[in-house]
């Protein structure tokens, strides 16, 4: 976060609010520094909005798959990937 010392404006920054601290009697955040909207911006991380279901498939498709590989060692012959992970842990 940015502090007092290695502030730096943004160019053509109009706001008097840019580079001070909030007031003591803010609800959300008293006391601390604040930049303008566009200094704070850069510093946003953004995720597309199906995201967290790309990874959720990752995670379970990352199990089946070592599922999967730990099956054939073992000599069982899943059809499949895809739910490996589930017929592992009804074998066991």
């Amino acid at each position: 976060m940015d502090t007092p010392e290695t502030f730096v404006k943004c160019d053509g920054c109009k706001t008097d609010t840019c580079g001070t601290y909030w007031p003591d009697d803010d609800r959300h955040m008293p006391g601390k520094f604040r930049g303008c909207f566009a200094q704070k911006s850069r510093s946003v991380g953004i995720e597309s909005a199906g995201t967290w279901a790309i990874n959720a498939a990752d995670k379970v498709m990352d199990a089946d798959n070592n599922a999967y590989r730990r099956l054939r060692k073992d000599g069982v012959q899943p059809e499949t990937v895809t739910g490996a992970a589930k017929l592992e842990a009804t074998l066991k």
